[in-house]
């Protein structure tokens, strides 16, 4: 593939890297204890993938996504527009909602591109699927999760934000922000501003996920699950 990756890229150094936590925050997400890993250099993209680069790849060569083919993804209850009326939750976690007809153009559902949708803002509802197909297109590959989090803390250990330990205001805003907010102030050490907010792997597992992180599709899994509790 041709080597599309974004200018912004930026190397990362390697060494020892560490995944999870010893002090997490909701011990139900089973991130820990923390575990050390190695980790070789690598290149990865200062901000997360936006719209207007994901339009360009769909452009490009007619991907069309999962969410898109099954016909539907999952919106967090706060963003699903009131004229939609009832949408399903998911078990255990009714926050999230089915919407047919919400995908990476019509993030909230049918009708709202034009309000929800923003060329600088991260691409939303895809699956890893998606994301896969988009970075090889790109000429690169998707991060594994201890690159990630490599990336994320930026040398800097055992932390809750990729600026450290203390809290701060952007943590406290809702939904998406555009690649310029993210670039406010608060760049991890590597310089790398997609850890603050959405970016691959977050979108992969809880914004407009259409594939679990295991690959299988969530649609099946959440089937799955509902035929268990009503046997």
């Amino acid at each position: 593939a041709a080597l599309r990756v974004s200018e912004d890229a930026i190397d990362i150094p390697g060494g020892t890297g560490f995944v999870g936590t010893n002090d997490p925050q909701l011990p139900v997400d089973g991130e820990s204890p923390m575990r050390k890993v190695k980790i070789r250099p690598f290149r990865m993209g200062a901000t997360a993938v936006t719209n207007a680069q994901f339009k360009t790849f769909v452009d490009t060569t007619g991907f069309v996504t999962e969410a898109e083919r099954f016909g539907w993804s999952f919106v967090f209850w706060s963003q699903v527009p009131k004229h939609l009326g009832p949408t399903e939750a998911v078990p255990e976690v009714n926050w999230w909602r089915r919407v047919d007809g919400s995908n990476w153009r019509d993030i909230n559902g049918p009708g709202t591109e034009g309000e929800a949708w923003h060329p600088d803002h991260p691409v939303v509802q895809v699956s890893w699927n998606d994301a896969r197909a988009y970075a090889e297109w790109a000429g690169g590959r998707l991060p594994t999760e201890a690159e990630w989090e490599h990336a994320a803390r930026g040398g800097l250990g055992d932390v809750r934000f990729p600026w450290g330990d203390a809290e701060h205001a952007l943590q406290h805003l809702a939904g998406p922000v555009s690649q310029r907010e993210h670039r406010s102030g608060w760049l991890s050490d590597h310089g790398s501003s997609s850890v603050v907010s959405t970016q691959w792997l977050r979108a992969l597992q809880s914004r407009g996920q259409c594939v679990g992180v295991d690959g299988r599709p969530l649609q099946d899994k959440i089937a799955e699950k509902i035929s268990k509790r009503s046997a």
